[in-house]
């Protein structure tokens, strides 16, 4: 019985040794058989060097890290741009500046913005006291040194009272009682 014993178990050794050269032996041949298809030069076939690039170049381009540094390099870009136009107008006699259009109302601050060379843009309005249609500010704001022909937003009254918590609390405290 031990003899027996030790023979299977040097079976098992045995057995396991060749599947191991088989498992190598299979796996290697496919892995060379792989690579030969990837192989470059082969028409019809994809080159593997080529394969791999794409997919670095791929997930290069997707990083959030690269396109924020896109991004800033962008917007760092578009500052020294305007920085430029800023300095450019500054020193530009010729530059019309925003007029000052604050209490006036639409009409005459439409004027007032055509009269300088400048056009009239969006027109917002904003929850004020005063009187309906007064103009409160202006995009860009009065005294800027702009380009001709630039829009300018109107920023309106709509002339309501803006909301607020002390309103709030006056119209709940003299209101009549409820007597059933």
């Amino acid at each position: 019985m031990a003899a027996r014993k030790r023979a299977s178990g040097g079976t098992w050794i045995l057995r396991a040794l060749i599947a191991i050269v088989a498992g190598a032996g299979i796996g290697g041949a496919a892995g060379v058989a792989g690579v030969h298809k990837l192989e470059p030069g082969h028409p019809g076939q994809a080159d593997s060097i080529q394969l791999m690039l794409d997919s670095l170049e791929a997930h290069r381009l997707s990083d959030p890290v690269t396109l924020r540094r896109a991004a800033d390099s962008a917007d760092a870009a578009q500052r020294a741009q305007r920085r430029a136009d800023s300095t450019a107008l500054a020193n530009d006699p010729t530059a019309p500046l925003v007029p000052d259009v604050a209490t006036l109302d639409e009409g005459s601050a439409r004027n007032a913005i055509s009269a300088a060379g400048l056009t009239v843009g969006t027109v917002e309005f904003r929850s004020d006291t005063t009187l309906a249609g007064t103009v409160l500010a202006t995009k860009p704001v009065a005294g800027l040194k702009v380009r001709a022909g630039t829009p300018v937003t109107l920023i309106l009254s709509d002339g309501r009272v803006p909301p607020t918590a002390s309103t709030d609390t006056l119209a709940v405290s003299t209101a009549s009682p409820h007597v059933p």
